[in-house]
């Protein structure tokens, strides 16, 4: 009997030392078993939970979520944002063409004169229209890329320098500043202020930009800056642009002319598909259709039903 209760003493113990044992956290990087089916077993790898690693700036970088991540509304539903981004983007068609610009400021003595193009782009990123422009000798910016976002109700500029260096900034119109169209007796002109500031990169040395429409051939853009370690922006430069031509992008409501098959602005350039003629704004335009004329072409004849059903 006394045997027979040590053994049952000591199985007891055995027993509780084995199962109080806390299993150690599987490592961070470490492999666990999923499975995928009854029959599959594969490895897969631990998720770490440290932070995303982020990805450089980039044009096209809308920072929206990616189709198919959260709410998925399908290609109608991506349909209705590019329209919305296009319709916001209206009053950048004046922009459209070719620009001198003149600095306020001097280097080496002289104000810099710098010659851009502004155009359409709905090839960066086919889910995110764009404005974009680039510059030869603009002391500040090569190229840029100005788009809107639904999600934040913000315009996003990215900038790229002639040194390769990218800069993020975000904005909407000044207060009194929204877009405008006054006649001057012999057409409309637009007139706006848009304000933005530098989002990326956050640290080091900070960049505000105001871009100011004055009327169809002329704007202003105002740079400002702020030192690493300033808490105020203060102005560095006033460049003044003037447009080299005619606009050709902009419609008058009186006379609005052939429409661009693409943005909705003044159409000026021919293209065709299947022995139909239609027209396009701008080079980027151009591209865009000629990329998949098809889906442009439905587009434009589906908004031009619309608009003929709304006015019976």
């Amino acid at each position: 009997m006394l045997l027979r209760s040590l053994c049952l003493i000591l199985v007891v113990a055995l027993c509780g030392a084995g199962c109080s044992e806390t299993p150690k956290p599987a490592k961070s990087g470490a492999k666990k078993t999923v499975k995928r089916a009854k029959s599959e077993v594969v490895e897969a790898d631990e998720p770490s939970g440290g932070e995303e690693e982020s990805g450089s700036l980039s044009f096209g970088d809308s920072g929206s979520k990616p189709a198919g991540h959260g709410h998925s509304h399908g290609a109608e539903g991506q349909d209705e944002k590019e329209q919305s981004v296009v319709e916001a983007l209206q009053p950048f068609q004046v922009l459209l063409g070719d620009w001198e610009g003149k600095t306020k400021k001097q280097f080496d003595g002289f104000a810099r004169v710098d010659n851009l193009t502004w155009v359409w782009d709905f090839k960066t990123d086919k889910n995110q229209p764009a404005v974009t422009f680039v510059s030869d000798k603009s002391p500040y910016f090569a190229k840029g890329w100005l788009t809107y976002l639904p999600e934040k109700h913000l315009f996003r500029l990215t900038t790229e320098s002639a040194e390769k260096e990218r800069r993020q900034f975000e904005g909407t119109w000044k207060e009194g500043g929204e877009p405008k169209q006054e006649s001057d007796g012999k057409k409309l002109q637009w007139s706006f202020k848009l304000d933005l500031v530098q989002v990326e990169p956050a640290e080091g040395e900070q960049y505000r930009l105001e871009l100011a429409q004055q009327e169809n051939n002329r704007y202003h853009l105002s740079v400002s800056r702020k030192p690493a370690r300033g808490n105020k922006f203060t102005q560095l430069d006033v460049v003044g642009i003037q447009r080299k031509n005619t606009s050709f992008a902009v419609t008058d409501s009186d006379n609005p002319g052939p429409k661009c098959v693409v943005s909705g602005g003044l159409g000026t350039i021919s293209v065709s598909h299947n022995g139909k003629s239609y027209t396009v704004c701008c080079t980027g335009c151009k591209a865009a259709f000629e990329e998949d004329p098809e889906r442009w072409i439905a587009k434009f004849e589906k908004a031009a039903a619309e608009m003929k059903k709304s006015q019976e």
